[in-house]
C-alpha cells in the first residue's frame, strides 16, 4: 500500500518512479529495476 502511494504522488508531481517491485513495471511514469540475483552463479531452471 505504500508504494501505491508513493506512485499516486510521483504521479501527482509528473515525477519518475523508481522501484524494484515488478507489479509496477510498464505502468506511466515507473522505471523498474530488477532485484540483484542473490546467487549470481545459479541458472535458473527451465519451466
Amino acid at each position: 500500500m505504500a508504494d501505491a502511494m508513493m506512485y499516486s504522488l510521483a504521479l501527482e508531481h509528473k515525477a519518475t518512479f523508481w522501484t524494484q517491485d515488478v507489479d509496477y513495471q510498464g505502468l506511466p511514469g515507473v522505471h523498474y529495476f530488477a532485484k540483484p540475483s542473490k546467487n549470481p552463479g545459479a541458472t535458473t531452471p527451465l519451466t
